[in-house]
């Protein structure tokens, strides 16, 4: 189904103060870029500068949410 979420993506809400939010909201519509992408896209080259590495817990993490993804897809598609 093409309306399908990516299932290699985990949903995270968080509270951020509005002022980094507006400054956020802003730089992305400068670059022409969804919240989403420029998030993603600022906390990837944050994590690249600091040569950040998943440990054994939070691959042990993202393959049960991966799972988890999976299998809600199944059943959805199961209705």
């Amino acid at each position: 189904m093409s309306n399908m979420p990516d299932i290699t993506k985990v949903f995270i809400g968080a509270k951020l103060p509005g002022e980094i939010v507006a400054l956020a909201r802003s730089e992305a519509r400068r670059r022409s870029m969804t919240l989403t992408h420029f998030l993603q896209y600022a906390l990837q080259r944050e994590l690249e500068r600091i040569d950040a590495r998943i440990s054994d817990e939070d691959a042990d993490w993202l393959a049960d949410q991966l799972r988890r993804n999976v299998q809600r897809r199944s059943s959805i598609r199961g209705r």
